[in-house]
């Protein structure tokens, strides 16, 4: 039997999911998952009974994650077993007249959607977002005689910890990206070693710290990883990530806008001397193309870490 108390938790844990799903719907970008957006938070809106079920039930198993996670995972779970509702909603005049197919595939498809939920994470891979760690450390490690003990945490394929300190590539793919005092040059960042780590959820907290001393590691990325979970526990991950890195130790944080409801993206940077993190870096689309902005705290960086640009060697 079903208390009060629960089921206010269930009503609230569904607004919140509800909302998220209208806000990715409202994007300005359209990537290709709008629609789909736009059709769940539609469903969660009105009589689509499976659908509430299934979010209920993720929510509850996955608490530390965040609404937006949710959506993002279940839209990639559509995606995949569904390519029929796709068309039908690229067709139709409006989401509503979309609800009783997706019900449909929620039922047909459940046991498969139920699997993508449990067993997913996503990192958002993209190609272009290791020019931020590279132009970050390569200028606060540049003097300091330390050598870098590197993990790129939530890491996807595994692409960015390779494309570090790659010239050719960083060649390639700067060009797409505009820098408000030019392009910085390219800095060879001191690695002595490099991982890639996806192993989620990431609050195994135990077991990563463990992992990261063992190695000494000194300097931690997290791409779009830490959306993933729930407002609470993200400045929590970072503070003990900190405590187990080897001084000089450094995160790099690229989040998304607003829950990836806004285009673009905050790179944000903690070291062991800033109890607060300071965003840094401000770009305005997330697959780093476009622009990049001076955030708040671009002078607290470069004070002490000028970032050299191709301009004035």
């Amino acid at each position: 039997m079903t208390s009060i108390s629960d089921r206010a938790d269930e009503l609230s844990a569904l607004s919140a999911i509800r909302t998220a799903a209208d806000r990715l719907g409202r994007h300005p970008q359209d990537h290709g998952w709008r629609d789909l957006y736009r059709l769940i938070s539609h469903g969660l809106s009105g009589s689509a009974p499976l659908l509430k079920k299934l979010v209920l039930e993720h929510h509850s198993i996955r608490r530390d994650s965040s609404p937006a996670h949710l959506i993002t995972l279940l839209g990639i779970s559509l995606k995949l077993v569904a390519a029929e509702l796709l068309d039908e909603l690229r067709s139709a005049t409006g989401p509503e007249s979309c609800v009783a197919s997706l019900e449909s595939t929620l039922a047909e498809h459940r046991e498969t959607i139920n699997s993508i939920l449990r067993s997913r994470r996503n990192s958002f891979t993209g190609t272009r977002r290791f020019l931020a760690p590279q132009v970050l450390l390569g200028a606060y490690f540049a003097d300091t005689g330390a050598t870098v003990g590197f993990a790129d945490l939530g890491t996807g394929l595994g692409v960015l910890p390779r494309q570090l300190n790659a010239r050719a590539l960083y060649d390639v793919f700067k060009t797409g990206l505009r820098w408000p005092e030019g392009t910085p040059a390219f800095r060879a960042i001191p690695f002595r070693s490099r991982f890639g780590v996806d192993h989620g959820p990431l609050p195994e907290i135990e077991a990563l710290s463990a992992f990261l001393r063992r190695h000494s590691i000194n300097a931690v990325n997290l791409s779009y990883a830490l959306y993933e979970l729930d407002v609470a526990g993200r400045a929590k991950v970072v503070d003990t990530l900190l405590d187990a890195l080897r001084p000089p130790g450094v995160v790099v944080v690229v989040e998304p806008h607003a829950e990836l409801t806004q285009p673009g993206c905050t790179v944000s940077f903690r070291d062991h001397r800033s109890p607060q993190a300071k965003e840094v870096l401000r770009v305005s689309d997330g697959h780093f193309t476009g622009r990049v902005e001076p955030a708040r705290d671009y002078g607290w960086f470069t004070a002490d870490h000028p970032i050299r640009h191709e301009s004035e060697r």
